[in-house]
């Protein structure tokens, strides 16, 4: 499938969702002090803890501090934000690296700036009939559970989404037919617990606050928890949700590219102190409607905080890569520094020049940044 054509059908297919821009702040300051932002926008998911390092940097002026007004545009997956970056309407987009290795391969040039999670977020929820027939997953093998959910529908998020992604992989690690399972297309948390409710889907991929959601419901069973470890060991050392760019954009704006990088990477910072779990709930909350804070904090503190990795490792993409080749997503392995953005400063002292590689490279004692 072509790149144009993998777009057009994700705009299609309605996954690209029209919503309220929300920009946070314009300049810092006050008077003859301030100091107006650089505009950008970033496609983000809806009420969504993949997000939630996005949210968090927004909300508590890490974008600001680094001399960002960014506006958040909500969509419903990575493979929809993808497609609303390609459109041209965002900067920034949501996404994860399989997503971009695909786009690598159908000639779309991306690069992930910053990543989110080392972990897959989320669960598998059946309903009680299903549930009674699963095994309980040993360690990391989850191949029993895939065998035995011959036929089953299992709501993902999208076709090309990380959730699809996950289940692919988890029918090839079991040595199942790709169709062994029957993944349905539910769309964003809301339509896939109404779906699940109904009994029209009897699976679901559930990330919080879905989970939360799901058990004030009495709704459904968790039967596998790729969070906690559960299902193939690489998900174990993964890349998950992480933010990208084109390259023709960070070639245009490197400046902007590595001020929002490093404000994901503050944030990142910031969460992952579990003391700091109530204030980044108090701080994100309006970004999960009808969410009790209390409930918020207690995922903050015990699962995001564990998890959060806002530099992709090559060991993690590595791990990516593997997965996107066994499910047929890529055929071509493209390089780290391809598709993973690693700038380089020059650091000088005299005649002397230093190079150094990262977002949060800094020159030695005594050198200045050319």
């Amino acid at each position: 499938m072509s790149s144009r054509h993998y777009v057009r059908m994700l705009l299609a297919s309605g996954l690209v969702v029209a919503t309220m821009g929300v920009s946070l702040v314009t300049t810092v300051g006050t008077g003859s002090a301030a100091v107006k932002l650089k505009n950008v926008n970033v496609a983000v998911y809806t009420a969504s803890t993949p997000s939630l390092p996005v949210y968090a940097a927004a909300s508590l002026g890490y974008f600001a501090q680094n001399g960002l007004n960014v506006t958040l545009d909500y969509v419903a997956s990575g493979s929809a934000a993808a497609a609303a970056e390609a459109a041209g309407s965002v900067d920034f987009f949501n996404t994860d690296t399989p997503i971009v290795l695909n786009l690598d391969n159908a000639g779309t040039k991306t690069k992930e700036i910053a990543g989110l999670y080392s972990r897959f977020p989320q669960a598998l929820y059946c309903n009680s009939t299903v549930a009674a027939t699963l095994p309980t997953p040993t360690g990391s093998n989850a191949n029993a559970i895939f065998t035995a959910l011959k036929g089953v529908s299992v709501g993902i998020t999208a076709v090309g989404s990380l959730t699809w992604e996950v289940m692919e992989y988890g029918m090839v690690a079991a040595n199942l037919p790709l169709n062994y399972i029957d993944l349905v297309s539910a769309g964003s948390s809301a339509t896939a617990i109404a779906a699940f409710q109904s009994g029209s889907i009897q699976c679901l991929i559930a990330y919080e606050p879905m989970q939360h959601e799901l058990a004030s419901l009495n709704l459904g069973v968790d039967v596998l928890n790729w969070q906690a470890g559960q299902g193939p060991s690489l998900y174990k050392n993964f890349s998950f949700s992480s933010i990208g760019a084109s390259d023709s954009y960070i070639k245009a704006n490197p400046k902007i590219v590595e001020e929002f990088a490093r404000s994901i990477y503050d944030a990142d910072k910031y969460i992952s102190n579990p003391k700091n779990a109530a204030s980044v709930a108090k701080a994100t909350l309006s970004f999960f409607p009808g969410f009790p804070v209390a409930t918020l904090t207690s995922i903050i503190s015990t699962e995001i905080s564990k998890d959060l990795s806002a530099i992709v490792t090559p060991a993690q993409f590595a791990n990516v890569e593997t997965e996107a080749v066994a499910i047929g997503e890529i055929t071509i392995k493209p390089s780290y520094k391809s598709v993973i953005y690693v700038p380089t400063i020059t650091c000088v002292k005299g005649k002397r020049k230093l190079h150094r590689a990262g977002v949060l490279a800094v020159c030695p004692h005594g050198f200045k940044t050319k």
